[in-house]
């Protein structure tokens, strides 16, 4: 909705910045809310890797921004900080629950790929004892006897997942 309200007065902010809420795109944005109009000040706000793009920024921001442009801009960005809120809230809840299993996501936060947010998933949907349940999983586990032939089909298909044999290393070393 922002590209949209943007859009409409000829300024082309997400042809440059792909994050528009993002620390540079706020400014920007914040800067046009508070009225400013210069492209090249505008420009300037720009941080980190999107300051290499300053012209091409300057030239995205020229356009017309009007009152009726402000309330929509407004309108949406408060509607953004209101859904982040209500994000917050369910986040902080499951931070707390998960604190006891700190060590377990440490460790699953090392997998290539795997960040906080999935080391909390796993967590969640296979439980601490992460090893036991692909054990289980597998049905490798001591009550149960399989040929070779199966046991590696198993693991072959373990290896060829998404997460593959890193997975596999972290979750039994855990």
């Amino acid at each position: 909705m922002i590209s949209l309200s943007s859009n409409d007065p000829n300024i082309k902010l997400a042809g440059v910045a792909s994050n528009l809420v993002g620390v540079s795109g706020r400014a920007m944005l914040a800067a046009l809310l508070d009225g400013t109009t210069d492209p090249a000040a505008l420009a300037e706000l720009a941080l980190g890797k999107l300051r290499k793009k300053r012209q091409a920024l300057a030239r995205a921001l020229s356009g017309r921004f009007s009152d009726h442009h402000r309330l929509l801009l407004t309108t949406h960005l408060a509607h953004i900080d209101f859904l982040d809120e209500e994000i917050d809230q369910p986040s902080t809840a499951i931070a707390e629950r998960l604190r006891p299993f700190e060590e377990e996501l440490n460790r699953l936060d090392t997998i290539p790929g795997v960040d906080r947010r999935t080391a909390e998933v796993l967590l969640a949907e296979i439980g601490a004892d992460i090893g036991a349940h692909l054990v289980m999983t597998w049905g490798t586990h001591s009550g149960h006897s399989f040929d070779g032939f199966l046991l590696r089909e198993r693991a072959v298909f373990a290896l060829r997942s998404p997460l593959g044999a890193d997975v596999l290393r972290t979750a039994v070393a855990a």
